[in-house]
This record gives structure tokens, sequence and C-alpha cells, in this order.
């Protein structure tokens, strides 16, 4: 995984990057395990917050959505990265629009 960070570093230069993607940088580099953990404990922590059953339940399916493509996204740039294919670059920039996107529309549900 060392070496598609090193790649990631390389490419991002290439790209146009949104903020959001930012916080997620050092996501990519974590085990499929570790990242479920994560996931879990966000659910459990995310949850208890909110009160309203059906908005949490929205709230639930956009995240949940999310992260199983996101998994599904990372895998595929990180094999173009390894095979030395810079259009893994394309492919984080894919994913930095769907998490922008997904992050609108739970901003939706909260007005």
């Amino acid at each position: 995984m060392g070496t598609s960070l090193q790649s990631w570093n390389k490419l991002s230069s290439k790209v146009e990057i949104l903020d959001v993607f930012n916080p997620v940088l050092p996501y990519m580099v974590l085990s499929l395990e570790e990242r479920q953990k994560r996931l879990d404990e966000f659910h459990k922590n995310y949850d208890e917050n909110v009160l309203d059953e059906n908005l949490r339940k929205e709230k639930t399916r956009i995240i949940t959505t999310l992260s199983q493509y996101f998994d599904r996204e990372m895998i595929l740039a990180d094999e173009c990265l390894l095979r030395g294919d810079e259009s893994g670059a394309a492919v984080y920039s894919h994913i930095a629009n769907v998490i922008h996107t997904a992050m609108k529309e739970l901003e939706e549900l909260e007005e």
C-alpha cells in the first residue's frame, strides 16, 4: 500500500481534488477490515445523534451506498496505480465528485 500512496501523491498533483475528499485520503491505505471497523463506529456514533427515524434511515442509506461505492472504486484506482496506469487519478477525481454529491444530499436532508 505504500506504493499506492506514493503513486497517489505523484498523481494528485495532476488532477483537481475537491476539498471534501482530503479527509478521506488516509482512509485509502487502510485494510478492508479497518475500513469496516471505522464505518461501523461511525454508524454507531452517528445513529446516537439522530432522533428522527426516517431521516436516520435515509442518511444511513446514503452513507452505506457511498461507502460501498468508495471501497469498490478505491480498489479499482489502487489497481490502476499499482500497474502504473495514470487513469487511476481520474478514478480518484470521480470518487471526489461522488462524495461531494452525497454530502450535498446529506445537507439537503438536514434542512
